[in-house]
């Protein structure tokens, strides 16, 4: 069972991401066995409260291995997805005229309300699984945080335990 803590700024942590990564990794390696062309995998994590900075950047299997910088690649789905509130697909697909030089033309970032996560390595397709089932995590242990913050009856963020309302 997680440790649940008050957040004194935020419900995602990178110890929160790396745990997410760490939970997920057995199905995450399973799959990329199974299906992956390669056993390569970039994840990418933006912080939502501040999507200029990370939460986590984690590599799968041998970095000098990789055909390509998939950490790179992953790096500018993340950044498209930031830049356009979308998923990196949407952009691609939908408004391709919104692509910049530089921009980054496989899918495989997701944007779930500011939660930026992006993966790189394999089929684009699983690459976007992959991204979904780390967010969909993250989301849990935000909403896990936030249930114990209402639990907690405190009224703001970071004010201790105190019910204040």
């Amino acid at each position: 069972m997680r440790k649940r803590e008050l957040p004194r700024d935020s419900f995602l942590t990178s110890a929160d991401a790396q745990e997410v990564i760490d939970v997920l990794a057995p199905s995450i390696n399973a799959a990329l066995a199974a299906w992956g062309k390669r056993q390569h995998l970039a994840i990418v994590i933006h912080d939502p409260t501040d999507p200029n900075s990370m939460l986590l950047e984690h590599g799968i299997g041998n970095p000098a291995d990789w055909e390509h910088d998939y950490m790179k690649i992953a790096h500018a789905k993340a950044a498209l997805c930031a830049r356009h509130g979308c998923d990196s697909a949407d952009v691609i697909d939908v408004t391709p005229f919104l692509l910049q030089e530089g921009d980054v033309v496989f899918p495989g970032g997701i944007n779930r309300s500011g939660l930026v996560v992006a993966c790189s390595g394999v089929q684009g397709y699983y690459d976007v699984m992959f991204a979904e089932w780390i967010a969909a995590a993250l989301l849990a242990v935000a909403r896990d945080g936030m249930d114990f913050v209402k639990q907690s009856g405190i009224s703001f963020i970071g004010e201790g335990t105190e019910a204040h309302g």
